[in-house]
């Protein structure tokens, strides 16, 4: 008998159960799947994408300003003043397909901005930034990046974007880790971990820092790539 009841007792139970699953369709989401992380922000302006845009290291704040025209979203003029941008001892060019305001803004300034993340609008609708060191709110999130076997070769010589941050360093990971400077509360410069496992790289920053290290990773492959293709120099007729 009371083998019978507790026979039936897990049967009630099973099918009070799948009862709620049909009823309450967010129940297998809320209890079983992971949620997605929290939107940081609404989207808006920075978040419109362009289909084609060219980049210029040598010509960033023209970059910066035909952004502008073709965004509708205004950097502030006295940001654009007061701060110098180093240019990079090997400017790039490349073109850049489907990327949003807010990534097209963090290639541009790549090279010598340290760029709040996510962007901030004011009320005039201009993107600010600099302001406040615990501005940072994107969640951090772990990706395994994969170069190309060229760029891990240790007498590659990559591009030098930020000579002027590591000079003399040719070291993949280092420059890489730039693409994650972020102000601390302390208001110092930090980065955030890249760690390399034979031929990946693991690193713990934001979605829009790791879009800059894929942009970035693709860029200097294009490069290499470009190396290889120029014809052997040869010794001049004596």
């Amino acid at each position: 008998m009371t083998r019978r009841r507790i026979i039936l007792a897990a049967v009630a139970l099973l099918l009070a159960a799948f009862v709620v699953a049909v009823q309450r369709d967010t129940f297998v989401r809320r209890w079983c799947l992971p949620m997605p992380p929290p939107a940081t922000r609404a989207a808006g302006p920075l978040d419109q994408v362009i289909e084609e845009f060219e980049i210029d290291d040598s010509r960033w704040r023209e970059k910066s300003r035909e952004l502008e025209r073709r965004s509708g979203v205004w950097i502030r003029a006295t940001e654009l003043n007061l701060l110098s941008a180093p240019i990079a001892d090997e400017p790039q060019r490349c073109v850049i397909r489907g990327a949003t305001v807010e990534q097209l803004l963090r290639r541009i300034f790549s090279h010598g901005y340290w760029l709040d993340d996510p962007l901030t609008m004011d009320a005039e609708g201009c993107v600010t930034w600099g302001e406040s060191p615990n501005s940072r709110t994107s969640p951090s999130i772990a990706r395994v990046h994969t170069p190309e076997c060229a760029l891990l070769q240790p007498q590659v010589r990559l591009t030098k974007r930020w000579a002027w941050l590591h000079p003399g360093n040719n070291d993949l990971v280092q420059e890489l880790q730039v693409c994650t400077g972020h102000a601390a509360a302390d208001g110092s410069i930090t980065f955030d971990p890249v760690l390399r496992f034979g031929d990946k790289l693991i690193v713990v920053t934001t979605p829009r820092s790791h879009w800059l290290i894929d942009q970035i990773l693709r860029e200097e492959a294009d490069a290499q790539q470009a190396k290889l293709a120029q014809p052997a120099a040869t010794l001049p007729p004596r």
